[in-house]
């Protein structure tokens, strides 16, 4: 009996989970069928939106199995994707000397006055 109930349990966990990812199952009819027992729905087709999955067809059973085929057809969209820039700078590459000497110059001075641009190198007051 315990093993039913721990059955039971996993069933209702699954179909809550289900559930709470807002899933819709999309195979409507039995899906396997076995000799001396009831018809049952064992297969699943889950989508998060309605619509996407259609012309469900339940094709006869491969070689020797109990389960039918199921073929659908799903709809997708693209999406376009947004053009990246792939520059990648090289700071390595940039000249400091120049740049150092570019901002050394009178007209930018009273523009750094009071920023670490404008303190001496060699200042250790930092």
């Amino acid at each position: 009996m315990k093993f039913f109930n721990h059955i039971t349990r996993l069933r209702i966990g699954f179909l809550k989970k289900t559930q709470d990812l807002f899933l819709i199952q999309n195979v409507m009819c039995e899906t396997r069928f076995r000799s001396g027992s009831v018809p049952s729905k064992l297969d699943f087709v889950f989508s998060s939106e309605e619509n996407i999955i259609s012309d469900m067809e339940y094709e006869a059973p491969l070689g020797n199995s109990d389960h039918v085929v199921l073929c659908w057809r799903i709809t997708v969209e693209r999406v376009q994707q947004p053009e990246y820039n792939n520059t990648k700078f090289n700071f390595w590459k940039a000249d400091y000397d120049a740049i150092i000497n570019e901002l050394n110059t009178p007209a930018l001075l009273p523009l750094l006055t009071g920023t670490i641009l404008a303190r001496d190198p060699g200042s250790t007051n930092r």
